[in-house]
């Protein structure tokens, strides 16, 4: 499925069997490659604590539910060694910086197009007071830093958001 990850969030994340495990409550993506490692989760309880699913676990993705393995798949967010290496490096995509190669400050990263089926990003969707908005390929990505998202500097102004195929 191709979406954007803004549709992910606060979708519920149920088991097999059809137990509500909780809800998406973000996206955590590996800074190295751009893809998604995991998710973390709203769960049921007033003090509960923050728990996580890896995208191994993940079975279906639908346009209203994700569907995992089993209840066992949600787990404490350390138990994702990977996911909680990524969380400590506070890199994040989503509302991070975009910047060329240069310096020149793009906009900030409002939202993403993902494929579920990969994990991977397939457009950023830049946001700037001056400059509005505009999609970038992720082909044109150099690097994912805590500075921000590093685009090559040929980047050019995309098209509306308006007329993004956002779910297929």
């Amino acid at each position: 499925m191709i979406t954007q990850v803004s549709n992910l969030l606060n979708l519920p994340v149920i088991s097999q069997h059809g137990e509500l495990l909780g809800e998406i409550s973000d996206v955590v993506f590996d800074h190295e490659n751009g893809n998604i490692l995991g998710f973390l989760l709203k769960t049921k309880g007033f003090l509960s604590k923050p728990q996580a699913i890896s995208t191994n676990d993940v079975v279906t993705f639908h346009r209203k539910v994700i569907i995992l393995n089993s209840s066992d798949s949600v787990v404490e967010i350390p138990e994702v060694v990977r996911l909680q290496k990524e969380i400590d490096s506070k890199i994040k995509i989503l509302e991070a910086r975009a910047i060329t190669e240069s310096g020149k400050r793009l906009g900030s990263i409002e939202n993403l197009l993902i494929n579920t089926e990969t994990g991977s990003i397939i457009k950023y969707y830049i946001k700037s007071v001056i400059a509005g908005r505009r999609i970038i390929p992720a082909e044109k990505v150099i690097e994912i830093k805590k500075e921000g998202v590093i685009f090559s500097e040929d980047v050019t102004v995309g098209t509306a958001l308006s007329s993004e195929v956002v779910m297929a």
